[in-house]
């Protein structure tokens, strides 16, 4: 839970409200944040991969796999990929 604080700041002759002006930013940025939420080409081969994986495959192994099928991928997106499907 967030507290909100309001910090007014005299500029001049005017009192600025900087709590709103954080708000704005914090919206924009969420706006900025969202995902994007397209097919991953790992998943054609769900089965085989948490199969392999299943029965002890590393990394290595599932990238080779994967390079055998014609799919250029790194070790750390294999990672990610099996952390979101298992």
């Amino acid at each position: 839970m967030h507290l909100r604080c309001f910090i007014l700041t005299n500029f001049g002759d005017y009192m600025v409200d900087f709590s709103d002006e954080l708000s704005q930013i914090r919206t924009a940025r969420t706006a900025q944040k969202r995902k994007r939420f397209y097919k991953s080409r790992l998943d054609n081969y769900k089965f085989e991969l948490l199969k392999l994986h299943e029965q002890g495959a590393s990394l290595g192994d599932l990238q080779f796999f994967l390079t055998q099928k014609r799919i250029k991928v790194v070790a750390s997106t294999i990672h990610r990929w099996l952390k979101n499907n298992v």
